[in-house]
């Protein structure tokens, strides 16, 4: 089971806000981070063995309020246009903001399309 669940719904823009908790922190894993100069990813996968250059898209994160750890996926039709399923991804960050090096850490995402309801006209 993936750390985060992200769900969305065929061929829609859902806004995707979270925050980054110090979960790796074993006296407390809820603890805000201050992601002030981060960058962050949410990269989605058809297979988790697919190398990162055939991730079905990388997008970038906008940071919302940097001190309270708040970001934000704005999402298209062009990343939501899958087959109905569940694939794999990743939030990952870099602290130093370049988003080149290896990531600083990362998150598990279980990202679920789920399918459109056809609209009767």
């Amino acid at each position: 089971m993936a750390d985060i669940q992200i769900s969305v719904r065929q061929n829609t823009r859902p806004i995707i806000t979270r925050v980054l908790r110090d979960f790796r922190n074993e006296s407390n894993p809820v603890a805000v981070v201050n992601i002030t100069g981060y960058a962050l990813k949410l990269s989605v996968k058809r297979e988790i063995t697919d190398a990162d250059s055939d991730a079905v898209f990388d997008l970038s994160a906008s940071i919302v309020t940097a001190a309270s750890g708040t970001y934000r996926f704005t999402l298209t039709p062009e990343h939501t246009f899958l087959p109905a399923g569940t694939y794999p991804g990743e939030i990952r960050w870099w602290t130093d903001g370049t988003a080149t090096n290896p990531p600083h850490d990362a998150l598990s995402v279980d990202f679920t399309v789920q399918a459109a309801v056809d609209q009767v006209v």
